[in-house]
C-alpha cells in the first residue's frame, strides 16, 4: 500500500519533522492550499501516488555515450551488433546525429559503416530498419556515401526487397528515399540503373501512398538521364503510369509527374505518345492550376510535347492555351514559367491560324518583362520574329493536310 503521508519523499528524509508542518509549508511554497483526507489525523490510505519527475543533466537514454573525437564511430560500430536491440537503435540514433558533420560522414564510410548497416535493413525489428535507413541518408548526402552505397550488392538488394515488399509504410518511404538520394548523384544513378532500380520504382507505384509515390518519381526523373534509360522507363509503361498519377488530388504528386512526363516527352517516342494519349486536354486543365508548380511543369511539359508539328495544329482546338500562356509569359516573379511559356508560345504561333490570333494581343506580347535576363531577352525576340511572319489565307480543307503533311 501507498504511503499514507503527502510528500513522502520529503517525510522519509525529514525525520523528526511534523508531517503536517511539511504539508502546510509546501502547500504554502506552491501557493495552492489545498486541503484533502490526506489531511486527516489519522490520514485516509492512499491508492495512488505521484511522485515529481526530475531529468537528470546531460543524460539521453535514445543515444549512446560517444568516445571522444575519432574514437567515437568505432565504439558506436562495435555498437550496431549488440544483443540489446534498444542499444543498437541508440547506436544507430547516435550515428545519425554525427554524420550530418561532413567530417564525420566521411570518418563513417572510411570505417565501413554503411556496410555494418546492409544486414540491419532486413531486421526483425522494424524500428532498427527505419533507422539504419535513415544513417545510409544521411551517409549518402556526400558523394562518398552514395558510392559507397551503390558499391554494396547487399545494400542494394535488400533495398531492392525493402521497396517491393515491405509492409510498414514509414520503412518503405525511406527505402525509397535512399534511392532518391543516391540518385541525385548521376555516376551512382547509372549503378541503380545498371541494377534495375528503373523496374523497382515503376512497379506497383499506383498502390502506394503519396509520400512514397513523390520520392519514386523523384528518383525516376534523376535516373532518366539517358536515351537507353528513357527508353526502359517507356518499356514499363512509364508514360502511362505517369498519366494515371495527374488524375491524383495530391499536388506533389501531379507536379512531379509532370516533371517525368518532361523528359519522356522530350524523346522521339514521347512525342509520339503525347499526341496519342490526347494530354493536351489535360494540359488545358493544368495550366489554370492554382499550385504554381503545377502549372509550372504543365507549361514546361507543353513547351517539350508542341516541338511537334501534329501538336501545333491540334492547339487550335484550346482556344484557352494561348492566352494562358500570354498571362504566364508575364509572370516577371518567375522566370522560369517565362521561359516555359515564351517558349512554348513560340512553338505553337508556328502554326498560322494561332499566329493569327495571337497577333491580335501584340500590346501583352511587347510588354513582356524580361528583367535584363539574357536567355529570355532573346527568346522573346525569337517569339517576335514568328509573330512577324504573315499567316496567308488557309482553307480547313486543302491546305491544312499539305501544311500537316509537308511537316511531319
Amino acid at each position: 500500500m501507498y504511503s499514507p503521508h503527502k510528500h513522502s519523499y520529503i517525510q522519509a528524509r525529514s525525520c523528526g519533522i511534523n508531517p503536517r508542518v511539511i504539508n502546510r509549508t509546501v502547500a504554502k511554497a506552491r501557493d495552492n492550499i489545498v486541503i484533502d483526507g490526506i489531511d486527516f489525523e489519522p490520514p485516509y490510505l492512499r491508492l495512488s501516488s505521484h511522485l515529481p519527475y526530475t531529468p537528470i543533466g546531460n543524460v539521453d537514454i535514445t543515444r549512446r555515450p560517444c568516445a571522444f573525437d575519432r574514437w567515437a564511430l568505432p565504439k558506436l560500430r562495435r555498437e550496431l551488433h549488440s544483443k540489446d536491440e534498444d542499444l543498437q537503435i541508440c547506436a544507430i540514433t547516435t550515428i545519425c546525429d554525427l554524420c550530418h558533420d561532413p567530417e564525420k560522414a566521411f570518418d563513417a564510410i572510411r570505417l565501413r559503416i554503411p556496410n555494418r548497416l546492409a544486414d540491419l535493413l532486413l531486421n526483425s525489428n522494424e524500428v532498427i530498419r527505419e533507422r539504419s535507413l535513415y544513417a545510409l541518408i544521411v551517409i549518402a548526402n556526400q558523394a562518398d556515401g552514395k558510392t559507397a552505397i551503390t558499391q554494396n550488392k547487399v545494400i542494394l538488394q535488400n533495398l531492392a526487397e525493402l521497396i517491393a515488399s515491405e509492409a510498414n509504410d514509414l520503412v518503405r518511404l525511406k527505402a525509397n528515399e535512399v534511392v532518391y538520394v543516391v540518385s541525385e548523384f548521376w555516376v551512382t544513378g547509372c549503378d541503380l540503373v545498371e541494377n534495375k532500380f528503373l523496374t523497382y520504382l515503376t512497379d506497383g507505384i499506383e498502390l502506394e501512398t503519396d509520400e512514397i509515390i513523390v520520392m519514386r518519381l523523384k528518383a525516376l526523373y534523376h535516373l532518366m538521364t539517358t536515351t537507353s534509360s528513357i527508353s526502359e522507363v517507356m518499356e514499363l509503361d512509364g508514360f502511362g503510369t505517369c498519366l494515371d498519377l495527374l488524375e491524383r488530388d495530391n499536388v506533389a504528386v501531379q507536379a512531379h509527374a509532370l516533371k517525368c512526363l518532361q523528359i519522356l516527352t522530350s524523346s522521339p517516342v514521347g512525342q509520339e505518345l503525347f499526341l496519342e494519349n490526347k494530354i493536351l486536354y489535360k494540359l488545358n486543365k493544368l495550366l489554370n492550376h492554382k499550385n504554381p508548380d503545377v502549372y509550372t511543369y504543365a507549361t514546361s511539359l507543353l513547351m517539350f510535347g508542341t516541338v511537334h508539328t501534329k501538336v501545333k495544329i491540334k492547339c487550335k482546338k484550346f482556344v484557352n492555351i494561348p492566352k494562358r500562356l500570354l498571362e504566364l509569359c508575364n509572370d516577371r516573379f518567375t522566370p522560369y514559367v517565362q521561359f516555359f511559356a515564351i517558349k512554348a508560345l513560340t512553338n505553337i504561333s508556328e502554326f498560322p491560324p494561332i499566329r493569327m490570333k495571337v497577333r491580335e494581343k501584340m500590346d501583352v506580347v511587347n510588354n513582356i518583362i524580361v528583367d535584363g535576363d539574357a536567355d529570355l531577352k532573346r527568346h522573346k525576340e525569337i517569339l517576335l520574329k514568328v509573330l512577324e511572319k504573315e499567316p496567308g489565307v488557309f482553307d480547313e480543307e486543302d491546305i491544312m493536310p499539305g501544311y500537316y503533311q509537308q511537316n511531319v
